[in-house]
């Protein structure tokens, strides 16, 4: 697990965001955010994050077979 220091801009923001417009935890928003950026990347590439990984895998492997 990694642990994130946000700018304070940031967290004041969310914070406004939590207390005047209703969004919810400030760990909430920071998770939707980065669900919708991973989303937006793999529509981005046109496949899941994940098989790009195993897709690299797989190439490097035959390489250093070659």
């Amino acid at each position: 697990m990694y642990s994130l220091k946000l700018p304070d801009d940031f967290l004041e923001r969310l914070y406004i965001l939590r207390e005047y417009c209703a969004e919810g935890p400030i760990a909430r928003q920071v998770k939707k955010a980065i669900t919708d950026y991973l989303a937006s990347k793999e529509k981005e590439i046109g496949c899941p994050i994940q098989d790009v990984k195993e897709t690299l895998d797989r190439h490097y492997a035959e390489k250093i077979r070659e």
